[in-house]
């Protein structure tokens, strides 16, 4: 993981914004996962999605976050990973809540 998804995260990251995410490693999505030894995704160390069809919320509140992780992100940690892609017809694929956890917890079989 260190070697494949922390570089190419941290690619789209700093694109996007280079003074905020300058330096990149495994707390930007595990947190603490360090200390206590659990990298297990999806995790609370990041936000909580709504679980609303299409992220209405999340595309309302912060918009251009949403996108670029929608657009850029996934696909990026999707081909990282060796994995499809979310897809709304299967509900199946690397996707939103294969990092984040939903309202009441994991999402999609997460």
């Amino acid at each position: 993981m260190r070697e494949v998804v922390v570089p190419r995260a941290g690619a789209v990251f700093r694109d996007w914004r280079p003074e905020r995410f300058a330096r990149i490693d495994c707390r930007l999505c595990h947190g603490n996962a360090e200390n206590t030894g659990n990298f297990r995704m999806p995790t609370d160390h990041l936000p909580r999605l709504s679980g609303a069809l299409l992220l209405g919320p999340e595309r309302a509140k912060f918009p251009e976050t949403t996108q670029l992780k929608l657009d850029r992100l996934v696909p990026e940690m999707a081909d990282a990973l060796g994995v499809k892609s979310f897809s709304l017809v299967t509900r199946r694929g690397f996707g939103c809540y294969s990092c984040h956890l939903g309202p009441d917890g994991p999402m999609f079989g997460n």
